[in-house]
């Protein structure tokens, strides 16, 4: 798995259902589509998880 994480960059991106706004940040151990992950800075909402994907490592 640790030589995975070398080469791809695992990405999260959270979207607000109310708004529309979305954040992409680091995968994080325990991350699932559809999970509740936090309040959306712009109108306190709860954002979801809505995509999970992988990156080319860029060194």
């Amino acid at each position: 798995m640790e030589e995975l994480e070398r080469r791809e960059n695992i990405v999260s991106i959270e979207e607000c259902p109310r708004c529309g706004l979305k954040n992409k940040r680091k995968f994080q151990q325990g991350d699932y589509v559809l999970k509740q992950s936090g309040k959306c800075p712009k109108c306190n909402t709860p954002m979801y998880i809505k995509l999970i994907y992988a990156e080319p490592f860029k060194p």
